[in-house]
């Protein structure tokens, strides 16, 4: 099958991404989980709030830089984004 340029580079940018999502999605229902029997149910209801307004300025914020920079900026702010995310996972755990 023929792919166009730009088919192409979407199937490598979701291929580069998915992964990187999917595993970013993975902890947190452990996570909450945790929140609850180590702080509290009130806490974790907080926690969840957060999630969903951060996800919300993601969205926004990688649209916003998608159309301003271009997406190699965007992806590029999106793995560091993780990195650091993984980075505090594994300070915090000890």
């Amino acid at each position: 099958m023929y792919f166009s340029f730009l088919q192409s580079k979407l199937f490598i940018a979701s291929g580069l991404i998915f992964p990187l999502a999917f595993l970013m999605g993975m902890p947190f229902p452990h996570a909450m989980e945790q929140i609850k029997q180590d702080v509290s149910p009130e806490y974790a209801t907080l926690m969840f709030g957060v999630n969903g307004i951060l996800g919300t300025v993601a969205v926004s914020l990688s649209i916003f830089l998608n159309v301003t920079h271009g997406m190699n900026y965007t992806l590029l702010i999106g793995f560091v984004t993780y990195v650091a995310a993984i980075f505090l996972f594994m300070v915090i755990k000890k």
